[in-house]
This record gives structure tokens, sequence and C-alpha cells, in this order.
């Protein structure tokens, strides 16, 4: 048999094994195809994708640039609301309040899509920098309503923007505030971190303890002597009731009565258990 009847009658099997197995249409170039020639997607009925392989090879081919990916992506996840253009896409959390970033994908990992906009759009921009929006709507993306700024100008713009006095919303729907049995602790009580639950048991080494404690990293912030509230006695007082004190019997009283204490307090200065800061 020659090489060219050998081949023929190859392509003859390949065509009967091709015709032997599931094939689909795809929606793309609207030819009919095996699936080995399809991608798979669970998600769809017949388990692969609409389009072939060469098809979404070649429309991916389109947006091989970044940044034509990212504007793709830009139009597919905006609505305009108003005057501002609105992120539908993923969010992530900022600042102590939580709220609400736009993100996505850039560069392999997760950014700001505001950053993004605005190193395409308007211009170069520092990792120290931040981005704000004018129309202070966390989920705006629209360029011209973007202007960088640097921390110090974050924190203004924070607290420029909370609610005061009557603008307040305790003051505008003091209605709404949850209060006594309406309150969330007593609506759901089961949703209270209690005993093995609570994030002391759970996450034990989150706890400050030793060096760690607030009252080792800064000790100037604690309440001693004479800043306790209801102290009774000052420094010069403590420093007299040591001096005076040789140990006589009856002379814990005799001080306790000058200055208007119990006798216990007078021996735990005498004896240096309190008021240990004074010499």
């Amino acid at each position: 048999m020659s090489e060219e009847r050998k081949s023929r009658y190859e392509l003859f099997l390949e065509e009967e094994a091709r015709k032997a197995q599931p094939t689909k249409r795809c929606s793309k170039c609207k030819d009919v195809k095996v699936l080995s020639e399809f991608s798979k997607n669970k998600s769809t009925k017949s388990g692969v994708q609409s389009w072939c392989k060469a098809c979404m090879s070649e429309h991916i081919r389109i947006y091989k640039n970044p940044e034509d990916r990212f504007w793709k992506l830009y139009h597919s996840r905006t609505v305009r609301v108003g005057d501002c253009i609105e992120w539908n896409g993923a969010y992530g959390s900022s600042g102590k309040k939580k709220k609400q970033n736009p993100q996505c994908i850039w560069s392999g990992k997760k950014s700001s899509v505001r950053r993004i906009v605005y190193q395409l759009s308007i211009g170069e921009l520092p990792n120290d920098m931040f981005v704000f929006t004018i129309c202070l709507n966390h989920r705006c993306v629209r360029h011209s309503h973007l202007f960088k700024g640097t921390q110090a100008d974050w924190e203004t713009k924070c607290a420029n923007s909370k609610a005061r006095g009557d603008e307040n919303g305790s003051r505008l729907h003091p209605d709404r505030l949850a209060r006594g049995d309406e309150n969330g602790s007593r609506t759901h009580p089961e949703r209270l971190a209690r005993g093995g639950k609570h994030g002391s048991r759970t996450h034990p080494d989150r706890v400050p303890r030793g060096d760690r404690h607030g009252a080792r990293i800064h000790p100037e912030r604690l309440a001693r002597g004479e800043s306790v509230h209801g102290a009774k006695l000052t420094a010069n007082d403590v420093c007299t009731i040591r001096q005076c004190y040789t140990g006589e019997r009856g002379q814990l009283l005799a001080l306790a009565r000058h200055y208007n204490v119990h006798p216990t307090l007078i021996g735990l200065i005498v004896r240096r258990k309190i008021w240990k800061h004074v010499e």
C-alpha cells in the first residue's frame, strides 16, 4: 500500500471515529466540532463552554494588553448612578470602619480600582499617596471624581466627613437606635461568643499578657496616686506617714484618725504594698 493511499485510509478512520464521538456547534464560528475541542464548564448543561478552544484563544489574544483587559472589566463592572460611576465588582475593607473599597486583580495581586484608574487615566501615583473621591461616594470610580493626597489629607477628610451635632444619625433618627429589648444582644443572644467560643479562648495568643500588656507598654497612662478617682491622700501625705511611722503600738490607729482613713490603708502604705511610685 502506497503512502498516499495509506494516509487517505488513516484520514477515513479518523473521520469515522470523529463521527462516532458526540459533537457540539460552536456559538462563535458556527462549526460542528467534537467535545474534546471545547473547554470544560460544569455550570452548563453540556458540561463544556459554548465557544471552542480556538475561538476562545483568539478572543483572549485581543485583550493580551493588561490595560485593555482592565478597561474591558471596568466597563462591564460599572454602572452610572447620577454623576458617579459605581463599581459593581469585588469590594474589600479599608480602615477601622470597614468601608467598602473597590478592588480587582492587577499584576497578579489585589489592587484598588481607584488607584488603577488614576494611574491609567490621570498620571503616576506614588505608593505613599492616597486616592480620594470628591463626591464622598465610596463606590465611585469615575476618573474625574478622583484626586490624590497624603496621609494627613486622608485623616482630615475622614474628620470632616463625620456627622456632628444635629446632623448625626442618632439625632436625625433616634427611633432607629436599638435599645433595651431591641438590642442585638437581647434579640439574638445565641450570636454572642461565650465560654469556649469567646475570642480569649479560641485565640489566647491574641490576648496581651506580660510585656505586651498595655500597663507595661504605656505605664504613664495608668491612673496612680492622686489621679485615682476617690483618692483621699496625696503624695506628701504618704511621705509624711512613712516618715512618722516608727512601729509603736497604736500608731497605725492614730495616723488613720488623723488622715480620716482606715488603719488597713495606713498599714499597706507603710509596707509599700500601695503607692509604690512614691519614695
